[in-house]
C-alpha cells in the first residue's frame, strides 16, 4: 500500500511497460509468452501496475511497443513506439520522455520480463524516488527504474542517440543523473527475469508450485 506522503504530494507519474525488445535470446516475443494462468507477460505486467492507477499513485500507464491495435484495445492503454529504432532501453526512454514530457514529471519504467514483480516493489521504488527526488533502482538491476523527467535527461539522450559512437548504457545514464540505489534481500525473487527458453521453463515451474501452495492455503 502506498504511503501518505505519496497521496498528499500528488506527483505526476506515468508508468511505462517496456515491451518492445527484440527478444533475440528467447527466440520469440517475450511480451506474448503465456504463464500458467493463460496471461501474456504483457497482460500480467499491466495488471500489476493498474492498482497504482486505481489508488491515484500514478496518472496512467502506457506501453513502450510498436502499435498493435488489437493489443492496445485489449489492454486499454496507449502504445508509444520508439522514435529511434534498435537503440535498446535508451531509445525507448527517449521516445517516452519526448511523448510524455508535458503530461508528467516522473516515469516509472517496468520491463515486461519480470514475472514475479509485485505492486509493493513498485510502490517502494516510487516512494524512495520521491523522497530523494532522484532516479532510483534496485541494487544490481537498472530496471525497474523511477526516473524524473528533465531537460537534462532529454539532452543527454539526444546526444547519445544521435552519435554513431554514443553510449547506450543504462548504467552510464544513471551515473550521469546521480541516481540512488535501493538494497533488498537477495533471497527475494521479484527481480528474476526470463531471457532464454530455459529460464522461462524454470520460472514456469516456480509459478506452478506457487499456485499449488496458494490453493492448499
Amino acid at each position: 500500500m502506498q504511503s501518505d506522503n505519496l497521496r498528499s504530494a500528488n506527483p505526476r507519474i506515468v508508468a511505462a511497460v517496456l515491451a518492445g525488445g527484440l527478444s533475440r535470446r528467447m527466440g520469440t516475443d517475450k511480451a506474448l509468452l503465456q504463464d500458467n494462468q493463460q496471461r501474456s507477460q504483457l497482460q500480467r505486467t499491466c495488471s500489476v501496475v493498474r492498482p497504482l492507477i486505481d489508488n491515484d499513485v500514478i496518472r496512467k500507464m502506457v506501453v513502450s511497443r510498436a502499435l498493435n491495435p488489437a493489443e492496445q484495445q485489449l489492454l486499454g492503454c496507449e502504445f508509444i513506439p520508439d522514435q529511434v529504432e534498435q537503440k535498446g532501453p535508451l531509445g525507448a526512454i527517449y521516445s517516452l520522455a519526448k511523448k510524455l514530457n508535458n503530461q508528467c514529471d516522473y516515469l516509472l519504467l517496468l520491463p515486461v520480463d519480470l514475472p514475479f514483480i509485485q505492486i509493493e516493489n513498485l510502490s517502494n521504488l516510487i516512494d524512495h524516488g520521491l523522497r530523494n527526488q532522484s532516479a532510483c533502482y534496485y541494487q544490481g538491476n537498472f530496471l525497474p527504474l523511477f526516473l524524473p523527467l528533465s531537460d537534462r535527461l532529454i539532452h543527454y539522450l539526444e546526444i547519445q542517440l544521435n552519435d554513431a559512437q554514443g553510449n547506450l548504457s543504462v548504467r552510464r545514464l544513471l551515473t550521469e543523473l546521480g541516481s540512488q540505489v535501493i538494497t533488498y534481500n537477495e533471497d527475494e525473487k521479484f527481480l528474476t527475469n526470463a531471457n532464454t527458453p530455459e529460464q522461462w521453463h524454470a520460472i514456469q515451474k516456480l509459478l506452478t508450485e506457487e499456485n499449488k501452495q496458494n490453493i492448499s492455503l
